[in-house]
Order: structure tokens, then C-alpha cells, then sequence
């Protein structure tokens, strides 16, 4: 017998899916520090633009953070820290600074931490024994993130995604799943040379948080909108996998973009966008 559309949609497995979804949208602070704005500027930005959740780096989260975010009316539920983890000695400290801003970011109602391991000086090739160490001390942060009441999620750039993603693959494998998420930065999966949608299958249910930018030949869009990566593949993804992790818009600015709206614009076009895409 033919399985029709239909049918297929009632399996137990995807209408479980199909309700489950609930992908929650917010807004990343980075372009906000390229522009060297403070951050009351971005929380009353992105008040305006109609976004309830921001997440925040470590030079957007002052000492009354949580007054802001309640002047505001936002929530902050990921916190963001750079991190050194594929040498021992290097990675102690890193980690120490990474809770830091973690328990800052709990304070203020946080519940991810947020993490990019370096790339080594000059991009140089990770070794073997680099990448156990690095993964032995994702999980590491991954227990400590946990104590606290919070999950770890690992963002890619492009160095990790060379060699048919060699690092980002290995960090994907040697972590354990209860406690190492996954940021997937979608657009720098396609910048190092890889289909997003494929890589977002790979992460599956691991997936945390997405970051969402996008770009026409190959150049950074000022707003999120249609370009090179495929959103509507994105979202059909989400979808099938009843995604209810956070979708954070993530603009960054680069020599070629020439930006020829003000960042407050672009930021709600880009709002507008993602709920277009993910939510209708």
C-alpha cells in the first residue's frame, strides 16, 4: 500500500515532532559591539524592534544587567565566552573565565552558556591529542555548566569546519550529549564549505541554539533575509526534528557589507524575517 502524505504525517514519531516545536527567537549583541554601542543601546534597540530575549558577551553584561533587562522587559537565557580548551594548561583558566561569566549570566536568568573554542595561533592544524584534550575539557565545562543549573552549547566558526569538519566532527563524537549542546552557526557552516542543513542533521537533537546571518555572493547581508543560505531548508529542518531551542539572530558587519540602514532597521527587518520563515 502506498504511505500517502498524509498517513506519513500521523506517524507517532513526527506528530510528536510537529507539536513539539517551539523554537523561541531572540537577538544576538555582536553587531552592537562592532557599532561600540553600550549596552542599555542594544537592550533598548532590541526592546523597540520587538525582541523579548538577547544574548550577551561578556563586554554587553554590566554590573546592573538584571535592572536593564527588566527596565527592558527581556530576558537573557544564553550568555556567550570565548574559550581556550585544547591544551590543559591554557584550558583551567579559559574554563574559570568561561563559569564567570556563566554565574554572571545565571544571575540574570541565564540557563546556556555559550562557548567557541580557539582556534590555535596562525590556524594552525589541531592535533589528535589536541582534540581529546579539547573535548575531554568540553566535557569538563559541560559537569561545571550542569552544577550550576545550566547546559553548555559549542559555536562554530570556520577554522573547525576544515578537513570535512574535522574539529567541529571530533567535538561532535568525543563530548557526551548530556553534557555538551550545540550552537550551530549557520552561516559559517556554509562559509567553511559545508551545506548547513546537512551539518544541522548531524547535531540533531543537540542542538541548542542556532545563529542566524546570511549573505549575497558570499558577502554578509546587513539584514537577515534571503541569500546564500537556504532558510526555508533550515526551517523545514526544524521543523521535521520538532525543534524548541532558541533561533538568535547574530548580524555582524564586514569590510564589504556597506550597510546602508541604521542597525535598529535591520535588526527588526531581521526579526520580521525570522518569524516569516520559522514561525508562519
Amino acid at each position: 500500500m502506498t504511505l500517502t502524505r498524509r498517513l506519513f504525517l500521523a506517524t507517532p514519531a513526527l506528530a510528536a515532532a510537529k507539536s513539539a516545536y517551539a523554537p523561541k527567537v531572540g537577538v544576538q549583541c555582536y553587531v552592537f559591539t562592532q557599532l561600540k554601542q553600550t549596552p542599555e543601546d542594544f537592550f533598548s534597540t532590541a526592546a523597540r524592534c520587538g525582541y523579548t530575549r538577547v544574548e550577551l558577551v561578556p563586554g554587553m553584561m554590566p554590573d546592573n544587567l538584571s535592572d536593564l533587562l527588566k527596565k527592558y522587559k527581556l530576558e537573557c537565557p544564553l550568555v556567550y565566552s570565548g574559550t581556550s580548551l585544547h591544551e590543559d594548561a591554557a584550558a583551567e583558566k579559559s574554563m574559570a573565565t568561561a563559569l564567570k561569566v556563566a554565574e554572571a549570566g545565571k544571575r540574570a536568568g541565564a540557563s546556556v552558556l555559550v562557548v567557541n573554542p580557539d582556534p590555535k595561533k596562525g590556524r594552525e592544524r589541531k592535533t589528535d591529542d589536541e582534540l581529546k584534550v579539547q573535548a575531554r575539557n568540553l566535557n569538563k565545562l559541560g559537569e561545571e555548566c550542569k552544577k550550576r543549573g545550566m547546559r553548555l552549547a559549542v559555536h562554530n566558526h570556520d577554522p573547525e569546519l576544515r578537513e570535512e569538519a574535522r574539529e567541529w566532527r571530533s567535538d561532535l563524537r568525543n563530548t557526551n550529549p548530556k553534557l555538551v549542546g550545540i550552537c550551530a552557526d549557520v552561516h559559517w557552516f556554509l562559509r567553511g564549505g559545508h551545506d548547513p542543513v546537512t551539518m544541522l542533521k548531524e547535531a540533531g537533537s543537540r542542538i541548542v541554539d542556532m545563529h542566524l546571518r546570511n549573505s549575497k555572493n558570499k558577502i554578509w547581508t546587513e539584514a537577515l533575509g534571503d541569500g546564500d543560505v537556504d532558510y526555508r531548508a533550515v526551517a523545514a529542518f526544524a521543523r521535521k526534528i520538532g525543534y524548541n531551542g532558541y533561533l538568535t539572530v547574530e548580524l555582524a558587519y564586514e569590510k564589504a557589507t556597506e550597510p546602508k540602514q541604521t542597525a535598529e532597521e535591520n535588526i527588526r527587518q531581521s526579526r520580521l524575517y525570522t518569524e516569516e520563515v520559522f514561525l508562519r
